[in-house]
């Protein structure tokens, strides 16, 4: 269910485009949460002791030029 999976087991430049998961994440987040996987005990635990506690979130992205070939990207980065 981990896109990064896909690199680490030997796929190719093109497979892993032609896959939704890199670029759109695993299919079960997706769907309602009735349908996703259950968490494990340990997390529902920790949500719970900080569901009281002031959480800050930090994220980065990274764009591309248009013009960009990423397969061409892919295939230099994997090798």
């Amino acid at each position: 269910m981990n896109p990064a999976d896909d690199a680490s087991r030997g796929l190719s430049a093109e497979a892993i485009i032609k896959s939704s998961c890199l670029t759109k994440g695993p299919e079960f987040l997706w769907l309602s949460e009735e349908y996703q996987p259950p968490r494990p005990a340990a997390i529902d635990e920790e949500i719970k002791q900080k569901s009281s506690e002031e959480v800050a979130a930090m994220f980065a992205t990274m764009t591309y030029s248009p013009d960009c070939d990423v397969v061409e990207v892919f295939k230099r980065f994997l090798s």
